[in-house]
């Protein structure tokens, strides 16, 4: 009996031409992302900043923390300007500290206000970056998701021109919060939500993103408004060239699994630092660091373009998830007959969808455009096709009938 195996990778049916009809940006909020060398050749026109929420009520002047940084933001909303990049800021605490901690509803309300006066040039707004994310002393509100959901209806009306991405999360799957936030809302009902993905860059079944796409609104467009594959990681671990090439691909074939993903923005284009001693230890950037004052790195050579450059730039190749643990399939219809020589047709489904590694016993594979397979058998007669497909872990059988006529 024969046997044929194929490595089945939805990217055949989600080609690189899939990645262009979404929106693909760079978050990062160093100003001078914008006349880095390898800026240009990304070709990208959204970008993103995280800003303290008092941004606006903040006086520029040079020599405090809060200061500065108003300065800074200031230079990266001119620099998106300049490109023709259109902005998305979300927002943080204050670095003022007169504003310690959660602003008050209306202390935000003001805020946002100044905010939409002060930057008309951006239009795309968050309320909060990661209101989930698990650590008390960078985030106040993670006890708090009513109070966090209700800056949704504050920025909202504060700009009303404005697209306002509820959510904003961090990429934690099964986290309830999400659930909390949500019913928080009420009858609200955001178009678009966001929600970071740092995680499926390293595993294949991408658990975040899954997550979201049943924990959030089914008819809501969905954001990934950062997520970043690793150079090196928050251990010091040297992850390398390919294993950040390969994240980067998977991130891409995330819409293949989520086709209401509308944009996805990579964290980020290089880590800014004063000097080598001082740039962070975790390394997601497209673009290995150049401190400032020349000092050469310990784990790469200060500027060079990385292969994961590539992937973003040509919007491929594309890696779509993998099938996940549990996952089902279904092969229709349950018999065929066909003329001698003739290949028969059957679809494969598999839910929720991914990429498996289908093994196909009893018939010969003549050819795959999923999520159709052609199979073949040599003689006349009625064939029991066995369909396996691997993924996670999990293996799925499902039996078909192949029947070749007489000549």
């Amino acid at each position: 009996m024969r046997r044929s195996a194929l490595a089945i990778l939805l990217a055949l049916a989600f080609p690189s031409p899939a990645v262009a009809m979404i929106g693909l940006g760079i978050a990062d909020s160093d100003s001078a992302t914008f006349s880095d060398p390898a800026w240009p050749g990304l070709n990208v026109r959204l970008v993103r900043a995280v800003a303290p929420w008092d941004v606006a009520l903040t006086d520029p002047a040079a020599g405090t923390p809060a200061g500065d940084r108003r300065a800074e933001f200031d230079r990266w909303v001119a620099g998106a300007a300049a490109v023709g990049a259109r902005p998305l800021v979300t927002f943080e605490q204050s670095l003022d500290p007169a504003r310690p901690g959660a602003p008050s509803l209306d202390d935000y309300t003001a805020a946002m206000r100044a905010f939409a006066a002060t930057y008309p040039s951006v239009r795309d707004v968050a309320p909060w970056n990661e209101p989930n994310f698990r650590d008390p002393a960078v985030n106040p509100y993670l006890d708090r998701p009513a109070d966090a959901a209700a800056l949704w209806g504050a920025l909202s009306a504060a700009c009303p021109d404005c697209t306002v991405a509820a959510g904003e999360f961090a990429g934690i799957p099964g986290d309830p919060y999400v659930a909390a936030y949500r019913a928080a809302l009420g009858t609200a009902q955001p178009a678009v939500w966001s929600f970071h993905a740092h995680l499926d860059t390293s595993d294949p079944t991408a658990p975040a993103t899954r997550f979201f796409l049943g924990a959030l609104p089914p008819d809501a467009r969905l954001w990934i408004d950062e997520a970043g594959s690793y150079f090196r990681d928050a251990t010091g671990a040297i992850r390398g060239d390919a294993a950040q090439r390969a994240g980067v691909s998977l991130l891409l074939g995330l819409p293949a699994i989520g086709p209401r993903i509308a944009r996805i923005y990579y964290y980020n284009l290089d880590n800014q630092c004063s000097t080598a001693a001082r740039c962070a230890v975790q390394d997601r950037g497209l673009v290995a660091p150049s401190p400032f004052d020349g000092s050469a790195l310990d784990y790469d050579v200060a500027g060079r373009v990385r292969p994961a450059y590539a992937v973003v730039r040509d919007r491929g190749p594309v890696a779509v998830p993998a099938a996940p643990r549990g996952f089902g399939l279904r092969v229709t219809p349950r018999a065929r007959a066909v003329r001698p020589g003739r290949a028969a047709r059957f679809v494969v489904r598999v839910t929720p969808p991914g990429s498996v590694a289908l093994r196909v016993r009893g018939a010969r594979v003549a050819a795959a455009r999923l999520p159709a397979v052609w199979v073949r058998a040599a003689r006349p007669g009625r064939h029991r096709v066995t369909v396996t497909a691997e993924s996670a872990g999990t293996r799925r059988r499902a039996r078909v009938v192949l029947v070749v006529r007489g000549r």
